[in-house]
């Protein structure tokens, strides 16, 4: 049984791994919303003189 143990660590390493592949797909996500609140911000910052 002990034989194992290498398999089921590799297969734990590969699915955090899967999982943190998938929250940085939703990051991606989440910053293409942001932009145009960004871009508005920008433009206040410019016309600071």
């Amino acid at each position: 049984m002990i034989e194992y143990l290498p398999y089921f660590a590799g297969f734990i390493t590969l699915m955090f791994g899967f999982a943190f592949y998938l929250g940085f797909q939703e990051f991606k996500k989440l910053g293409r919303r942001e932009p145009s609140n960004t871009s508005q911000n920008a433009s206040i910052t410019d016309n600071k003189s």
